[in-house]
């Protein structure tokens, strides 16, 4: 299992195009007898940075599961 949570800070010359991005990822995989299971999830979510941002809350999730077979293990 992991996670983890990374921040960034987006100063940009123009004060209206500055954000603040936080970064959300969590994974999990497990072997079942020839089976390989996964489990990701990423999230992304954007914040204006100070009051002159006019950059708007956005939210980005992705997710995948993943089943593989491996009989040579």
């Amino acid at each position: 299992m992991e996670a983890g949570v990374a921040g960034t800070w987006d100063l940009a010359t123009n004060d209206a195009d500055t954000f603040q991005a936080c970064v959300v990822t969590a994974a999990f995989s497990s072997r079942l007898g020839d089976w390989l299971l996964g489990a990701r999830y990423r999230g992304e979510f954007r914040f204006p940075f100070g009051t002159a941002s006019t950059v708007a809350d956005t939210a980005n999730n992705t997710a995948s599961v993943s089943l593989q077979w491996d009989p040579n293990r």
